[in-house]
């Protein structure tokens, strides 16, 4: 599988699966106005990919917002996560969040109890 990258927009994330490292990152404004046409091409890469139960995967979330359709596929993305570390591959999640922005530390506690995953959430580094 090629290495995919969807730049962030003003209302979309960027997100980036690097097969060759297992490394896959999302990050941004998660609000695009038409969710299941912006997600759907990232979610079918997503399944590709994992599919071939990659050895380890890395799953970095940098998301500053969020909306509603966003998270439900959040949490989509975490169960196809969650069935490939059930399948074989070492999966681990890096939930980063601002250290001033509560609500979104709180957020990446709720997704990590939602699925059985390794999950680390990181303060980000303001400095």
């Amino acid at each position: 599988m090629e290495k995919l990258y969807i730049p962030e927009g003003e209302s979309t994330p960027g997100f980036v699966i690097k097969p060759e490292s297992g490394e896959i990152m999302f990050w941004g404004q998660a609000c695009p106005e038409d969710a299941y046409q912006f997600y759907e091409p990232i979610i079918n890469k997503l399944k590709e990919y994992l599919d071939d139960l990659p050895p380890k995967v890395t799953f970095t979330f940098n998301i500053v917002y969020y909306n509603t359709a966003s998270s439900k596929i959040i949490i989509s993305i975490l169960q196809m996560l969650e069935a490939a570390r059930r399948s074989g591959s070492d999966i681990r999640i890096l939930w980063y969040y601002d250290p001033y922005d509560e609500d979104m530390m709180i957020a990446g506690e709720d997704f990590s109890e939602i699925v059985d995953l390794p999950f680390e959430l990181k303060p980000l580094d303001n400095e």
